[in-house]
């Protein structure tokens, strides 16, 4: 699932998500992505992927 999906999904059940938790699970994001030099949902094949 997508990050943004995710959390929008969490603020919606429970009425509210810290925008300081949405702001640091993206600025995660963008570090892996960094480092990787890729999109992360490239790396994980998000596309793709059945649980």
């Amino acid at each position: 699932m997508d990050i943004i999906d995710r959390m929008t999904d969490v603020k919606n059940r429970y009425g509210d998500y810290e925008q300081s938790k949405w702001d640091t699970n993206l600025a995660l994001k963008a570090y892996f992505e960094d480092r990787m030099g890729m999109d992360l949902y490239e790396a994980v094949d998000k596309e793709h992927f059945r649980p």
